[in-house]
């Protein structure tokens, strides 16, 4: 098993992922940034103040604490003074390139780093939490209001005369059906009214 080390940057402030996610983690990273930030802001106070405060404390009970302000100012002298004091000897210039470490090339290369691998004889498991959050969409916004127009439209051009013709009417292609009639029989011979007296 090989394990490498890879630099991870991670996007802070209190509504990114990661501190909705791993709130615990979250607020250590702020704890620690927080203290580093004091510490640079206290030496930044002491580094512009010019003053010294010297505190005396007492054996008694009630611990007294004395506290005494002095200002104190640096002649142009005493600076260069103090400066060449803080300068390395040279000396241990020369132990330093004597040494090793000045055959190593110190400068990082970016672009032609190299990694090294090597086995790991332990089996190390590496448990990651994931989290996964559905976010909703945002609401869309309301539809405008709807607005309706009455447009004229463009008077077109007159039309032409409407024109009616008539035409004789077109003959029937089936011929007129033909109308057979028998004569009427003889009227029987009229029988005139007679006349019969008998006695009694």
């Amino acid at each position: 098993m090989t394990t490498s080390t890879r630099h991870v940057h991670v996007i802070g402030g209190p509504n990114s992922a990661f501190a909705r996610l791993f709130p615990d983690k979250y607020q250590q990273q702020q704890e620690i940034i927080r203290k580093q930030r004091s510490k640079s802001i206290e030496s930044e106070r002491l580094k512009n103040s010019d003053r010294i405060t010297p505190e005396y404390r007492s054996n008694n009970n009630h611990r007294e604490i004395r506290r005494k302000s002095c200002r104190i100012r640096f002649c142009p002298n005493e600076d260069d003074r103090l400066k060449t004091r803080t300068r390395s000897e040279p000396y241990l210039n020369q132990i330093h390139l004597s040494s090793d470490y000045s055959n190593r090339n110190v400068n990082y290369d970016e672009q032609h780093r190299e990694t090294n691998y090597r086995n790991n004889s332990d089996n190390i498991i590496y448990n990651q939490r994931v989290g996964i959050r559905y976010l909703r969409p945002p609401t869309p916004p309301s539809p405008g209001p709807l607005v309706f127009r009455e447009i004229q439209s463009t008077p077109t051009d007159e039309l032409p005369p409407l024109l009616l013709s008539t035409t004789p009417p077109i003959p029937p292609r089936t011929p007129s059906p033909i109308v057979v009639r028998e004569r009427p029989p003889t009227p029987p011979e009229y029988q005139p009214t007679e006349i019969i007296t008998k006695k009694l």
